[in-house]
């Protein structure tokens, strides 16, 4: 617990300016490493073991995860793109970043922050298009848990942006990429019309049958299951779904 306040001062500490010199990167990326490995060995020591549940809750280790969270979420404006550069010093502060948000978007508390901090959601949409792969795919999987809280619906449908990552994604997207689009339109689209006319007027339906189409006339590049999910979806947006 000692280390884990330690680490909770050092990040507190670190100015905006200090971040943004090259060096100084070099120095805070293996505290964020450093502090990764150490939430993932207390986590090891909680599983299954009540005792030390019980502990570490009597130690304060709730709230000091809670503070950590809001240092996190104050830093967020210095991984946008416009201010890193795409320096490589920032590529594994940005995944581990990303690792964070993916696991805490995994519960209603993080999908609702994740979703209401406007300077979070925007920049996991602009990590979407990271050049490293692990860090645009796992920003893609944060918006697919966010896209499963149904409290999110309207933040995520009303974002311009968003609608035309989607639409982006299934022009562009790469073979995982284009999976997950699915189940986040999927998620969505789900018991809501608002979304359906949405994605019809974004012509998302027409770009997700384009892509089916194509895996139709290239069966070796997915597997039936994907195609029979993206031919259910599909007919899910245009309410296909009901004739049947």
């Amino acid at each position: 617990m000692k280390q884990l306040k330690d680490f909770y001062i050092k990040l507190s500490l670190e100015s905006v300016d200090c971040l943004r010199r090259i060096l100084d990167k070099k120095r805070v990326c293996p505290v964020l490493k450093e502090l990764d490995e150490l939430v993932g060995l207390i986590t090891n020591f909680m599983v299954g073991d009540e005792t030390v549940k019980c502990k570490l809750t009597e130690l304060g280790l709730s709230d000091l995860i809670h503070k950590l969270w809001s240092t996190l979420f104050q830093s967020v404006a210095r991984l946008h793109p416009a201010i890193t550069k795409k320096q490589k010093p920032w590529d594994c502060v940005e995944l581990i970043w990303l690792e964070f948000l993916q696991t805490l978007s995994l519960y209603p508390e993080g999908q609702s922050n994740i979703a209401k901090i406007n300077d979070v959601f925007e920049i996991v949409l602009a990590l979407t298009f990271s050049t490293k792969t692990m860090n645009k795919i796992t920003a893609l999987l944060v918006l697919r848990n966010l896209a499963f809280y149904q409290p999110n619906r309207a933040r995520l449908l009303t974002s311009g942006e968003f609608l035309n990552l989607l639409g982006n994604k299934l022009e562009t997207g790469t073979v995982e990429e284009k999976s997950t689009i699915v189940l986040i339109m999927w998620s969505l689209a789900a018991n809501n019309q608002k979304a359906k006319i949405m994605f019809k007027a974004a012509h998302l339906d027409m770009k997700l049958q384009q892509v089916l189409k194509h895996y139709q006339l290239s069966s070796d590049l997915i597997s039936g299951e994907e195609i029979e999910r993206m031919e259910y979806v599909l007919s899910v947006i245009r309410d296909e779904d009901k004739i049947l």
